[in-house]
């Protein structure tokens, strides 16, 4: 997982973004993590704003890239010392987003 040699022919069709998708999180690619073009917003970026409003809805929050610990670690096999409070950051990022959803929404 994570290193696996791409086809001649896929590498013609990554250029000039090879490189972009050698970068992974020890099970999946971090290019293919950032979601549709046009519809993620970085987690910096949020405000206390009112997520029902039209303009708010259908976008997806990137919490930045992680290269502190791995795909396991996150999902909480193989947790090393330390791992711990950056668990409980990136999940406390999380939860701040879910506690602005609307109820019924």
């Amino acid at each position: 997982m994570g290193s696996q040699d791409l086809t001649d022919t896929q590498r013609n069709i990554l250029r000039p973004n090879l490189g972009d998708w050698y970068q992974n999180d020890g099970a999946v690619n971090t290019e293919s993590m950032m979601g549709p073009e046009g519809y993620v917003k970085k987690i910096s970026e949020l405000t206390d704003f009112y997520f029902s409003a039209a303009e708010t809805r259908g976008f997806y929050w990137h919490l930045g890239v992680n290269d502190q610990m791995d795909h396991l670690d996150q999902i909480g096999v193989y947790i090393e010392q330390g791992t711990g409070d950056l668990m409980q950051e990136m999940y406390l990022n999380i939860a701040n987003l879910i506690t602005r959803l609307p109820v019924g929404g």
